[in-house]
């Protein structure tokens, strides 16, 4: 297919006239001469129809109203004298062919031999409309003497170029013989060659439509190909007259592709996907202390059709360094959005990885960011605008990247230093403070007694108030005569056995640990004990 799209694309171009250039958008342009490619089911067996995907086809005709598209129809039939032996069969095809045109459609009919001349104009806006039409082509009959093949394009170009036209216009040319005009004072194209038919194609070529022109030669060595002289991007085709019918019926299929196509290109250009978000402040605070979470949501822009979305990822772009992690939250699965409709949200939520800068002294700076949701979509039904109506089904997107700006803050404040400075001297004090709880001073007094006869002066009583805390055993401020070394006399707060608080002194020495109570302990010869204040 991809072959065939550039081709049959000039060839409409040059069939729609260089005037249609001047006033259609380029995509609408590319986007018709896509639809053109319908038109090579012309040339395919009739059975190829029988493919064409109906449930797609009603679906888009009903979404787009393609009901109130109106086409245009211009028949050129040769009654010339030539026609007799197949003009029976020609009359009934043209017959059904009217017949099944919608309502609304509009309708010429020219008839030319010697003289073309214009039969029919008007929509069948009625039955009565369309069986006035019939029993014109019913009536004709094939007695003309001569063939002016150029004056009947003339007068075909009159209609195509009528005000108003149907954005679906067709030009049906059928003939059986060669261009046999009358002799020159009597028409413009006593050749085929020449200024005049230059003139039809410039002619053709500044009509302000799309048009779509159809040569059918019913004999062998007809002059039908007078037509791609002036409508280059004409169809040509050589059929027998009984095949008519059927190629009747594959172009009733094309018309009403190409009425979807009239209503889907600018359903396609207009439309898209958007991503939107209800928040506006785009400074979300200080992301060295939380995770920032946004919300947004989906919303189509299509009049008619639905699209089904997927929404894969999300990216983060940054023009400062720095660790993050980005993610989705509760982005719903297996998304169909129906004209104009808005999602349930789904959340962006960024979170820093890397550790903040520890420096005395806070440092704020801000950050410019993008976030990217990776967004695909398409009209439905995809299959059908792809294969059938051959226009891609790829929704457009809007909004799916989004500026953002985030402040950044590293470093203690002077503030959080003085905070944490008193937080450890409060424990310092707290730790102090049980201690002093739990050695209280010392109390009562402390008695020497020699475990044998002692010659030497000491004094065997002291009052222990007088040492406060603790007290230095051995040398210095008890003193037990032949000590070798100190020992340390302190107090201890503890329970008993049922829980009551009571005041026990230690005696540490030489590494180990004793009660000291009025029972006494032994120390380097001597009995220490404890007397009550």
């Amino acid at each position: 297919m991809s072959g065939i799209i550039p081709k049959i694309f000039s060839a409409g171009l040059e069939g729609g006239g260089a005037g249609q250039l001047a006033i259609m958008n380029k995509s609408v342009t590319a986007a018709f001469a896509m639809l053109i490619w319908v038109t090579c089911l012309l040339v395919a067996p009739v059975a190829a129809s029988a493919t064409e995907p109906e449930e797609g086809l009603q679906l888009l005709e009903t979404a787009l109203e393609v009901g109130d598209v109106p086409a245009d129809y211009v028949l050129v039939l040769d009654t010339s004298s030539s026609m007799k032996d197949v003009f029976a069969t020609v009359q009934e095809s043209y017959v059904r062919f009217i017949g099944a045109l919608d309502i609304g459609d509009h309708l010429s009919i020219i008839f030319f031999d010697t003289f073309p001349d214009l039969k029919f104009t008007g929509p069948i806006d009625t039955e009565k409309d369309r069986s006035q039409a019939i029993d014109i082509v019913r009536g004709a009959s094939p007695d003309g003497a001569l063939t002016d093949i150029g004056a009947a394009i003339e007068l075909a170009l009159d209609e195509i170029g009528r005000p108003l036209p149907s954005p679906v216009q067709n030009l049906i040319f059928l003939t059986d013989g060669e261009h046999d005009p009358p002799d020159r004072s009597r028409t413009s194209y006593s050749k085929k060659t020449g200024e005049e038919w230059d003139d039809l194609r410039a002619s053709a070529q500044s009509v302000r439509t799309f048009h779509r022109v159809y040569g059918l030669g019913v004999k062998d060595n007809t002059d039908i190909d007078l037509l791609k002289g002036v409508f280059v991007g004409a169809s040509i085709l050589s059929l027998q007259p009984n095949q008519l019918g059927g190629y009747f019926d594959r172009l009733k299929t094309i018309v009403r592709v190409n009425k979807i196509g009239s209503k889907l290109v600018p359903e396609l250009e207009s439309g898209t996907i958007e991503v939107v978000s209800d928040s506006t402040d785009l400074n979300w605070g200080d992301i060295g202390e939380k995770e920032l979470v946004r919300e947004y949501r989906l919303r189509s822009g299509y009049s008619n059709l639905p699209v089904s979305v997927d929404l894969s990822g999300v990216e983060l772009g940054h023009e400062e360094s720095g660790d993050y992690q980005i993610e989705l939250v509760n982005v719903p699965e297996d998304l169909v959005l129906d004209p104009g409709q808005v999602s349930e949200p789904f959340m962006v939520r960024i979170s820093r990885t890397g550790l903040p800068a520890l420096s005395i002294g806070e440092t704020t700076n801000t950050e410019s960011h993008t976030i990217t949701f990776l967004l695909e979509g398409k009209v439905l039904p995809d299959d059908t605008i792809e294969d059938v109506i051959l226009l891609n089904p790829t929704a457009s997107t809007k909004g799916v990247t989004t500026d953002i700006e985030f402040d950044i803050t590293d470093g203690l404040s002077w503030w959080t230093i003085g905070y944490w400075t008193l937080a450890i001297l409060g424990a310092i004090a707290l730790l102090l403070a049980i201690r002093w709880f739990r050695k209280p001073r010392l109390r009562g007094f402390l008695e020497l007694t020699p475990n044998e006869p002692y010659d030497g002066d000491y004094k065997s009583t002291y009052n222990l108030a007088q040492f406060g805390r603790k007290a230095t055993v051995g040398t210095k401020d008890v003193v037990i005569p032949n000590a070798k070394e100190n020992g340390t006399l302190y107090a201890k707060r503890e329970r008993d056995e049922d829980r009551r608080m009571r005041t026990v002194i230690y005696l540490r020495y030489d590494g180990i640990t004793q009660e000291v109570d009025d029972m006494g302990s032994e120390f380097e010869g001597w009995r220490v004990s404890i007397g009550s204040s």
